[in-house]
Formats: C-alpha cells, structure tokens, sequence
C-alpha cells in the first residue's frame, strides 16, 4: 500500500507562528478548483516528456483533488468541496463514496488501513466533520458502510488537516496538536509532549520515524509521538509535502515557496536540492523506483532521477502548471491539476 503525501499549499503559514483562521478560509476556497491527471513515465527522462498527459474520464467533481490514498487496485482521492472518489481501474471510471449526512466534504487527507474484523478502513481528515471512517467489509467500497465520525478524545474538530499511519497506530494532526488512536479511530489520545507549536498541518511516516510540520517548523518522533524533537537544522522547514527514498535513506521535504529539501540523517540536517526546478512552489512528491517527482503550483511536474541533484520538467501535453497532489498506483502516476480534468499515462 503506497501513499504519498497530500498538498498542503491551502493553508497560510504565519512566519514561526500559528496559521491564520481568515487566511486559512480565504486561500482554502480559491483552491477549489481543480482536478485529477494521470501520467507516466517510461522510465528514462526523454521517454517520459516524449509521452503526454492524455486525457481520461472525469470524476464529476468541479473541487481540487487535494489528496490521495492507493490500496490496489483502488485509488482514492479527497478533493476540496465534494468528498471523496474511488476508482478500480486506473481512473476510467469513478465512484462517489455518498452520504447525504456527510456532504459535502472539505476533505484534507486520505488513509486506508486494514481493519480487525479482516476488512478496510478508509479514513478522511476533513474542514466540517473532523475524522470520517468508511468501512469495507469486504462487499466493495460502494457496499461499504457510510461515513461515521470517529472523533472521541479529539479537541479540535474544526481542522484535521492529515492522517498518518505507523504499523497499528493512526495519527492525525489538527490545528489543537497531534493526537493517537490505537483501535483504527474509537478513541484519540492527545502525543504533544515537546511540541513547541500545536497547529500541525502535515504528518508523514518513514520507518520508525514520525514527523510533524508545525507553524514551528519541522518536528520528529521516534517513539509513536510519546515525544517530540524539532529537527529544523539549519532551516526552518515549513513542509508541505514528503517523500523518502525506496531504500529509506534519503528524505525529501516540500515547501511552498522553499523548494525542496533532502536529509540524509533522519532530518538532522537538510540540503536544499532545487537545481532545475524553476518553480519553488512545491504542492506534493511521489516516488516510482530511482524516480522522485515534484508537483508544483505554477510549474507543472518536475522529474530527478539523482536523488534531487538536478530536476527537468515532465509536462508535454499538461494544459495546466497548477498541480495540486501527486501519487504512484501501480502502473500510473497521477496528479491533481487546476482546470478540473482527468488524464492518464501508464509508466
């Protein structure tokens, strides 16, 4: 099950503060307009600008595809203003996840997990409803059992901006801290302790490690959130997108307006890595083999092959350069675009 990280470019960053509400809704509703693209890449540079984006079907949602979630053969996608979308067959088709008590949904961010009775937990992290839980009991999704809200033990519910999920544990980051649930949602427990700044707008998993994106920069955990380590280096990395090496050595960070960034040392030290990237405002990344890709807001896809050395663009035929969210599902790489439309290349 592969996940990439969700974009996190609606939320306004107050330089080390907290985010501000106003700001938050102002840039949260001019992004609710976009879509979904598929690409992908035969796994050489030429190859993959030589082949264009083609476009496919269409969700029927007019919203931003802000996020997505892969559990093969389904893809999920979150989007800004009309919930949540699956499709089974590389984006020919897509299903509306409906609830009429839940919609429509702001949805931040998407997570599948394997649940105790032996099926699937989708989760979302939305604006209006905190944590949403849709369960799969193994009928299909469209069977599945609705939305419910799994919101106990959770202080904010307003904002659930991500969810992350580390071996039986799911986290998700809200703008009052990160908080824990070990029973796939039931109940959440507050994990702050070290935490300099409680609005988090981002979680991501590599291995052991747990990090968190503050309105004080970057913090992590190796210890299921039991306690918290700023882990800046030099900068002070307001990230919004993750991304680490298949051999989990190098890891990558997003900023809007920043670039990118790599740590080889689990976030002790960054290096910024923007050779070639002509746009620094990263929205997400998305790894396929040797292959890193960065989604930008007002530059398209961008292709490193060399760990972020140097970075070429990835965008013959793509009609728009405002690309909200990457990922990799099987044999495609997607990406949500701001014009509403649909498009596939398989690698």
């Amino acid at each position: 099950m592969l996940r990439t990280r969700s974009n996190r470019s609606t939320l306004a960053l107050q330089p080390r503060g907290q985010m501000k509400y106003e700001t938050s809704l102002l840039l949260l509703v001019a992004c609710l307009c976009s879509g979904f693209f598929t690409s992908c890449t035969d796994n050489s540079v030429s190859g993959l600008d030589a082949s264009p984006w083609v476009q496919t079907s269409a969700t029927g949602s007019y919203y931003s595809a802000s996020c997505f979630a892969v559990s093969t053969p389904d893809l999920f996608v979150g989007t800004g203003g009309s919930g949540v979308f699956f499709s089974s067959d590389n984006g020919v088709r897509w299903f509306e996840l409906i609830d009429v008590e839940y919609r429509p949904q702001v949805v931040f961010d998407v997570v599948v997990k394997p649940n105790s009775a032996g099926g699937l937990d989708l989760f979302a992290a939305t604006y209006q409803y905190g944590v949403l839980l849709w369960t799969n009991t193994g009928t299909g999704w469209n069977a599945g059992t609705g939305w419910n809200t799994v919101n106990t033990g959770l202080r904010a519910t307003h904002y659930v901006f991500a969810l992350a999920v580390s071996d039986t544990n799911l986290f998700a980051s809200t703008d009052s801290g990160v908080f824990l649930s070990t029973n796939n949602g039931t109940s959440w427990t507050e994990v702050t302790n070290g935490l300099t700044n409680t609005y988090v707008f981002d979680l991501f998993v590599s291995g052991a490690n747990l990090f968190a994106s503050t309105g004080d920069g970057l913090f992590l955990s190796t210890d299921q959130g039991t306690t918290w380590t700023v882990v800046n280096g030099s900068a002070n990395l307001f990230a919004t997108a993750f991304a680490v090496s298949p051999e989990g050595t190098n890891l990558f960070a997003g900023i809007d307006g920043g670039g990118i960034f790599l740590s080889t040392n689990n976030g002790t030290s960054w290096t910024e890595v923007n050779n070639g990237l002509t746009s620094l405002s990263v929205s997400d990344l998305a790894v396929s083999g040797a292959s890193l890709f960065a989604g930008t807001l007002d530059g398209g896809v961008f292709l490193s092959s060399n760990n972020g050395t140097s970075w070429t663009t990835v965008n013959s035929g793509l009609t728009n350069s405002n690309v909200q969210a990457l990922t990799v599902s099987g044999t495609n790489l997607y990406a949500g675009v701001g014009d509403g439309s649909i498009w596939r290349h398989p690698l």
